[in-house]
Formats: C-alpha cells, sequence, structure tokens
C-alpha cells in the first residue's frame, strides 16, 4: 500500500470536520500580552512578578495545544523573564534598600538640595 493510498483510506473513515480540535494561537497572545504587562508594570513589584509568572504559563500551555513553541510564545517568555528579573529588583529595592535610615536620608537630602518637595512622593511612605 502506497503512502498516498494510506492518507486516503484514513479519510474515509469516521472523519468529521466540526469535531476536528482547532489550533488556535490565543494563549501565545495572551503570553506576550502578560509580559509586556509586566514590564510596563515593574514598579509595581507584585503585578509585574504575577504578570510575569503568568505569561510564562500561558507560554507553556500554548506549547501544550499548538505542540510546538511559536515565535511569540518564545517572546513571551524572554520579555516576561525581563519583567520578572525587573520586578525582583524592585521588590529588594522596596523591600530592603529603602528600610535603611541611612539611604532615606540620602534621599531627603537630594531632595530637598534639587529643591524637590518630596511631601506627596512615595517616598514619604518610608521616613
Amino acid at each position: 500500500m502506497s503512502e498516498q493510498q494510506f492518507s486516503y483510506e484514513n479519510l474515509e473513515g469516521d472523519f468529521n470536520p466540526a469535531s476536528a480540535v482547532r489550533k488556535t494561537r490565543a494563549w501565545s497572545v495572551a503570553a506576550l500580552v502578560l509580559s509586556i504587562i509586566s514590564i510596563l508594570c515593574c514598579c509595581v513589584y507584585w503585578l509585574g512578578l504575577f504578570a510575569g509568572v503568568f505569561a510564562v504559563v500561558c507560554a507553556i500551555v500554548s506549547r501544550r495545544v499548538l505542540g510546538y513553541f511559536d515565535g511569540l510564545s518564545v517572546a513571551a517568555i524572554i520579555v516576561s523573564i525581563f519583567g520578572i528579573v525587573f520586578s525582583a529588583l524592585m521588590t529588594y529595592v522596596v523591600l530592603v534598600l529603602m528600610r535603611d535610615p541611612e539611604i532615606i536620608e540620602i534621599l531627603k537630602t537630594e531632595l530637598e538640595g534639587a529643591g524637590i518637595d518630596y511631601s506627596g512622593l512615595a517616598l514619604r511612605l518610608f521616613i
């Protein structure tokens, strides 16, 4: 039996195009959107971390649905890794460095030297 005959015999069976699984790139698009959100929201450290992690999860689900990593999924993984790293750095800055009284004093003197009123800034939370 030739390869061509074999493929025609497979189609003559119980093949129903309506029941075929449609492979979509929706998970890849969702992963890319979430990874861009993780970069844009890296200053809000928890939002950037969650968006980056969910972007990686969506890219992996996309791999399961499509059967391969498409370009959007690969781009989403790369961008979300940057978003996770930036968010982790911001977490470190907010939770560790901004609790140090010496750094707070340095920031206060720099802001006062530049003539900036820091009363309405986020720095006010730590002073």
